[in-house]
Parts: C-alpha cells; structure tokens; sequence
C-alpha cells in the first residue's frame, strides 16, 4: 500500500511515466534527466561521477567528496589559466608549470619546490606557491548544507568512528589532505596579538597565513557537456516554462511544459494582431 502510493505520488509529479505490477514485480518507466531536472526547480548540474554501487550507504559523505575534488579540480584548472595568461603577457612561451598537481603535493616520500616543510596537518609553503583549492565555505554553498557538516565528512575522525545507530560509515577509508600555509616573512617582529586575530598562527619561527585544504580524491568525474548544454538551452529558453501545480501537468505526464495562461494569452493576442496586419496588406480580389 504504501509503495503504491509512492508510485502513484511520483507519476502525477512526472518523475515517472508509468508503472506496471506482475505479481510480486513492479517495473517503473522513468521519465527523461531533463524533465527531473525541470520539475526540482534547479537552475544547474552539479559535478557528476561514476560511483560504486557499494559507495551508495554513505551518500551524503560520497557527495561532499565529489563536490570538493570536482571544486579543487575547477580552482586547479583558473590557476593554470592563470599563469599561460601571465606568461603570454611577459611574451614568454610555457616550458615548465610552477603548479604543483595534489598527487605531488600529499606523497608522503618527497617535499616538492616551494615547499618549506610537512606536517601532520599543514603544509608549510613560500609565498611565491602556486596556491589553490577549494573551502569548505564554497564546498557547503554547492552542497546545500553546513560548512560544520562539510567539516565532519571530510574529517577522519569522524570517517573511522562507525556511528552507533545501525554502524554507520564502518569500514571507511580515510581521507588524505593537507592544508597549506603560507609564509608570511614580512611579518617578522609584528605583535603577536595583531597577527593571531588576523587568523594567522607562528611555525617554523614565521608567521603563516591558512590557505585551503588539498585533498587526494580519485573520484571518475563525468562531464557530460551535451547532456547540460541540453538543459541549460531549455532553461534558458522563456517558453519553456510549466506550472507543477496545474490540473494540465498533473493529468498528463507526455507534457512537461506548459505555457503560464499570461503568456498564453499575450500570445494568442500577438498572432490574432499579426493576422489581422497581414489581412489588411494582402490585396483584395
């Protein structure tokens, strides 16, 4: 009973076509990526990745994962735009990149160019490093939920403590990041409590400024540029506007757009004008 209303609740929303039992098997006709897309009100595609069905039990920690390696790859890729630009301005042509990919970065066997030192947290770097990454600000922002809760799923402390409801997250990996530090030498003989509530923290006898964490994620991100080029065009597109809540959408799940009855009339009035205009130019017999 319960799942029938559910079948029955999602084919008048149009997030199925229709639905058919044989028996003890029910086989649901799912409606098109655009039309769910439409219907959720979502004005644009988050990252997209090929996951393991077995992954499935920790969606939320799965996604935020996905949402950081997709936001690091974008803060990756301005950062190496950055530098072809500056080095065309300068005339020069690219030989060497001076960024140093996460891989390089979190080997736990070599200190790469620019970097001062490792520790267990941080990544202490000269200030002429290539930074980038994203926060966990702009993580919870594309997520929809709290930078607290960004924080708990990608902390290892909380990773490998199985919950104990049900045993949530056992048998987690751990998360491999680092936070880089930049070195601040300009800084040196400043007051201490100046600098402490600017944020920044003394290592390494200088003052260094936190800059984003730097994660080692292998998440298989899909692009699916024809896919989204597809629902940006519909979005974008004034006449491709439904009304969720009208008697027309609900009663008939093979037509996903419906025309506002505001629009639909200045439309009926723009042509029945149009027509009236072409009446009068054509000649008469």
């Amino acid at each position: 009973g319960h799942v029938r209303k559910l079948l029955c609740e999602a084919t008048k929303l149009g997030l199925l076509r229709q639905y058919k039992q044989q028996g003890d098997r029910i086989t649901c006709y799912y409606t098109s990526f655009e039309k769910v897309f439409a219907i959720a009100g979502l004005e644009d595609i988050g990252p997209i990745a090929a996951v393991c069905m077995d992954d499935l039990s920790e969606l939320n920690i799965l996604a935020t994962e996905i949402e950081a390696q997709n936001l690091q790859s974008l803060s990756l890729y301005q950062r190496q735009r950055e530098e072809i630009k500056a080095q065309e301005a300068k005339g020069k042509t690219q030989n060497q990149t001076q960024i140093i990919r996460p891989s390089d970065l979190l080997h736990p066997c070599e200190i790469p160019a620019r970097v001062l030192a490792k520790g267990d947290r941080f990544l202490y770097c000269e200030s002429d490093f290539a930074f980038y990454g994203g926060s966990q600000e702009g993580i919870s922002r594309r997520r929809g939920i709290s930078v607290s809760t960004v924080g708990r799923h990608l902390s290892n402390k909380y990773r490998l403590e199985s919950a104990p409801v049900r045993n949530h997250r056992a048998g987690m990996t751990p998360i491999i990041k680092k936070q880089l530090a930049e070195r601040l030498p300009l800084l040196k003989g400043m007051p201490a409590k100046l600098c402490r509530e600017d944020g920044l923290f003394f290592a390494h006898s200088d003052w260094f400024k936190p800059h984003c964490n730097v994660y080692s994620l292998n998440h298989r991100l899909i692009a699916c540029k024809r896919r989204r080029a597809k629902i940006s065009g519909e979005i974008d597109n004034e006449s491709l506007l439904f009304d969720a809540g009208s008697p027309e959408f609900l009663d008939n799940n093979d037509c996903l757009y419906v025309l506002p009855s505001e629009e639909l009339k200045e439309s009926i009035d723009y042509l029945l004008l149009k027509n009236q205009i072409l009446k009068s130019k054509s000649p008469r017999a």
